[in-house]
């Protein structure tokens, strides 16, 4: 199934990456991150979504906005003053849906 899966996807052509000149995205230097802020965005998520990498649930994470809005606020200014991001937060889990026809090809995923 793995040959298959693969099968579907393109291989590039790595040997003609064209160069960016210039600054390759613009300073957020003046970027503010507020606990209210924070909360605001933690109290709208929904519920009904699913748990990320970290396996907590939306709904655990809207509930106690205002006790983890601390935690976190302080978290992201840290990461934006050291330009430095957590491990876990550059992974991701990633799972093939299924969308219709014969289950053994990668194509219907």
């Amino acid at each position: 199934m793995l040959k298959e899966f693969k099968s579907v996807f393109t291989q590039e052509d790595k040997s003609h990456i064209p160069s960016l000149y210039g600054k390759p995205y613009s300073s957020i230097s003046d970027l503010h991150i507020s606990e209210e802020g924070v909360t605001k965005l933690l109290k709208e998520l929904s519920p009904n979504k699913a748990s990320g990498p970290d396996k907590i649930p939306c709904r655990v994470l809207k509930e106690l906005a205002a006790e983890l809005a601390p935690v976190v606020t302080a978290l992201f200014r840290q990461t934006l003053e050291n330009g430095i991001l957590p491990i876990d937060w550059t992974e991701a889990i990633i799972s093939p849906v299924y969308k219709k026809g014969n289950v053994h090809l990668a194509s219907n995923y």
